[in-house]
């Protein structure tokens, strides 16, 4: 069970989490109905400049620099804990040594593709302008190359730390860190993989689309030059709205409903251009920078040492906090830029909190059934244990200190009866030789 430790401090990170899913929920009804009004109260915002190169730096974080700093990172405890593992082998030291040399010069290689990806755009209005932050490209480039730097020394840091440090700590095995990068990993995956089946499925408008003659005409945004070259030239170069000359908004679209299907897969999938589909310009539902954001909170959740919550708990906690922040500001930014609707966010939110919890179990079950075939051929005990807890029962199996969840049934399913014979096809299952029954009052 995820933060499965009673206490009081364990309990912050539960009524934080049900607190926030609650308002999540709430704000996905709320903007189920009212997603023009709320997006065009935050909208207004885009026309101060300090608050578009604020937003700026959010959008560029997301679509580069934090998802790819976050795999780098999780990957790399994964092959250290497996390195640990495996330390007598010394051929096995020579592949973690080019494991480094490849992803580092991975990482130049995506920095420097993603700068030039920035070099000599033209997206419609005007050599080096964008279209959709009102700027210079210029100021797009010094962003990139301050979060580049800023996330290759993060990226050193976890790296010497990992090599020179880590490997060499007590609780690699015990706390089978490596199942815990795996567990991480699965779930940032699986979420991004789910978001984006949505947005092409779904091919919703942006809120950028659905205003962009209002767009086109406010001089506080748009300059004249830009406008007319647009108008004049821009429009072939990249439609942004409807119409001949794509100076027309797009029409609103609900959440709720599929737009074009399948062309948006279609397009995806051939590399043409299509409207929708081009560029992704209508695939806004739900959001794949928040999906991003979760992440970190996933490495929170599955990082968390159970056996030593007293002395990291307030550390987690001051994590949480700052990435709760953290999200608060891109959900926040990517209103302002008309970049995403409310509903997409808040519906990100709440699939984001509901998308570990059963992920959690099934990853427990596939790996410890591994576990197991492999430790029953070395005639090692598995122990079992079951908690009942009023009309409810807890089935876990505890091996080097690791707490692998099994089975559950709550207040819904009879209890007696089932239990025991729940207990008989588990223990046969996973090699279980000794089980331990504990009925608790909480």
């Amino acid at each position: 069970m995820i933060f499965s430790k009673s206490n009081a401090q364990v309990r912050i990170f539960k009524y934080a989490l049900a607190v926030w899913f609650t308002i999540s929920l709430i704000q996905f009804v709320a903007a189920t109905f009212f997603d023009q009004e709320i997006n065009k109260f935050f909208g207004e915002l885009m026309e101060y400049r300090w608050i578009r190169i604020f937003a700026w730096i959010f959008e560029n974080s997301g679509d580069m620099a934090q998802p790819v700093l976050f795999y780098f990172v999780i990957f790399t405890i994964f092959f250290e804990s497996i390195y640990v593992y495996c330390k007598k082998n010394n051929k096995f030291h020579i592949w973690i040594w080019i494991y480094y040399i490849f992803i580092f010069l991975t990482w130049i290689y995506v920095h420097v593709k993603n700068y030039f990806s920035f070099v000599g755009i033209d997206d419609g209005f005007g050599p080096d302008i964008s279209a959709w932050f009102f700027e210079s490209y210029e100021i797009c480039r010094y962003i990139v190359i301050a979060l580049a730097i800023v996330d290759t020394i993060i990226l050193l840091a976890f790296f010497y730390y990992l090599r020179f440090k880590f490997v060499k700590r007590k609780d690699v095995i015990e706390n089978a860190y490596w199942l815990k990068s795996l567990k991480t990993f699965i779930s940032a995956a699986g979420l991004t993989l789910i978001v984006w089946v949505l947005k092409l499925t779904f091919l919703r408008p942006y809120y950028y689309q659905t205003d962009f003659d209002n767009i086109l005409n406010n001089e506080n945004l748009v300059k004249q030059e830009w406008k007319d070259y647009y108008l004049n030239e821009g429009h072939n170069i990249m439609k942004w709205g409807k119409g001949l000359l794509g100076n027309y908004g797009s029409k609103f679209v609900p959440w709720f409903e599929i737009t074009d299907f399948p062309n948006g897969w279609k397009n995806f999938i051939s590399g043409e251009r299509g409207d929708p589909g081009y560029n992704f310009l209508y695939a806004d539902f739900p959001s794949g920078h928040m999906a991003s954001t979760y992440s970190v909170f996933y490495a929170l959740v599955f990082f968390y040492d159970k056996k030593l919550h007293q002395n990291y708990t307030k550390r987690y906690i001051a994590l949480f906090c700052f990435w709760m922040f953290y999200l608060n500001l891109v959900l926040s930014t990517q209103l302002i830029t008309k970049t995403h609707w409310l509903s997409d966010l808040s519906f990100t939110n709440v699939l984001g909190v509901l998308w570990p919890l059963g992920l959690y179990k099934i990853i427990n079950k596939i790996v410890f059934k591994i576990i197991c075939k492999k430790i029953s051929k070395n005639n090692i005990q598995v122990k079992g244990l079951v908690i009942i807890r009023n009309k409810s029962y807890h089935l876990m199996v505890i091996h080097n200190g690791n707490v692998y969840d099994l089975a559950s049934a709550g207040i819904f399913f009879p209890v007696i009866g089932k239990v025991n014979k729940k207990i008989e096809i588990l223990m046969k299952k996973y090699y279980i030789k000794e089980i331990k029954t504990v009925e608790s009052k909480e």
